[in-house]
């Protein structure tokens, strides 16, 4: 999604993401660019903002770990947002991969924060776990449909892995 509405930006991600995303980024034919991690594997923040300041003409789709395969870290999306404010890099999409910790962090008080409502722009979440991705509306309408319509399901293919059916679709507030 990021990659159609940002057809020139790159994506940043830690060297805790998962390996899919280095694979996806390769057969995307999309720009990556792999900064530290901090030693609990969470991103580390420095090198983002060092990272993006070198790029500040290029839209930054950021790659945001809500629970790395390894440590289980949670990247902080609010100092993510606060990097990109206090670089003023307004053309921007973060992307939550909350495979490991999505499915829990609703039902924890006082969790990290990681949803539509503090900053984020799509989510996945892993589906053998709970289910598969979600995005804001808005920014899936003005999309071309990667494969038109899915007649048989009477939807819009706009994802790389086809829709989901009307009856395995989940509601997780207004995205």
């Amino acid at each position: 999604m990021a990659r159609e509405l940002r057809p020139h930006g790159v994506v940043y991600y830690s060297e805790d993401t998962h390996y899919s995303v280095t694979k996806a980024l390769r057969l995307l034919q999309i720009r990556g660019i792999k900064m530290c991690s901090q030693k609990n594997g969470e991103m580390d923040y420095g090198d983002l903002q060092r990272i993006l300041k070198l790029h500040q003409d290029t839209p930054a789709l950021i790659f945001v770990n809500i629970g790395t395969t390894m440590k289980g870290a949670i990247d902080n999306l609010p100092i993510t947002k606060k990097t990109l404010r206090d670089l003023a890099i307004s053309e921007h999409n973060i992307h939550c991969d909350t495979a490991l910790s999505g499915t829990i962090l609703p039902f924890i008080d006082s969790a990290q924060p990681f949803g539509f409502d503090h900053g984020a722009d799509s989510l996945s979440i892993s589906g053998h776990k709970m289910i598969g991705s979600l995005a804001k509306r808005e920014n899936i309408t003005g999309i071309q449909p990667a494969g038109g319509c899915v007649e048989y399901m009477g939807v819009l293919d706009t994802t790389l892995t086809g829709p989901v059916p009307a009856s395995r679709r989940y509601s997780f507030g207004t995205p």
